[in-house]
């Protein structure tokens, strides 16, 4: 039993070295407080991107991936500042960061772990989250982005 735990452990240990190489490869940008952006990447939960005033709708956070990949959900944290999360979101994808068209995908957040999960693997280069809901007195806030590749 105590080498599937470690096992789990080294594993689990692995996904976060795996992640933190990942993000340091990703550039982010975003329509509000565009100078915070990175803080999403940084892998500390201390640190943290924000709009900055409350949400209410049209805000967007996106990434650029720096290589075509393929792209199974993402992942944002905000449990450091629990009432953060986007009320609604959309998800689009480009390989170009300029031409996005439809959204692959649309949902809402209903608390500080919003796990959004595609409907099936998409290829893209950049990722584009618009934040659609709005909410009095709360910012929208990422403290920690994963991307899930296939």
């Amino acid at each position: 039993k105590k080498d599937s735990a470690v096992a789990a452990e080294a594993a689990l240990a692995l996904g976060k070295i795996n992640q933190l190489q990942i993000n340091k490869t990703l550039k982010a940008t975003a329509s509000l407080n565009n100078g915070n952006a990175k803080n999403a990447l940084d892998g500390n939960k201390s640190t943290r991107w924000d709009t900055g005033r409350p949400q209410e709708g049209g805000e967007w956070f996106t990434l650029d991936l720096g290589v075509e990949s393929t792209v199974t959900g993402i992942t944002l944290d905000s449990v450091g500042s629990p009432g953060d999360y986007p009320r609604g979101y959309e998800i689009y994808v480009s390989f170009d960061g300029g031409s996005w068209g439809k959204p692959v995908l649309s949902g809402e957040g209903t608390k500080p772990i919003t796990e959004i999960k595609l409907p099936g693997p998409v290829r893209t280069r950049f990722i584009k989250i618009v934040q659609t809901g709005s909410v009095s007195g709360l910012f929208w806030s990422i403290h920690d982005l994963m991307v899930h590749f296939e």
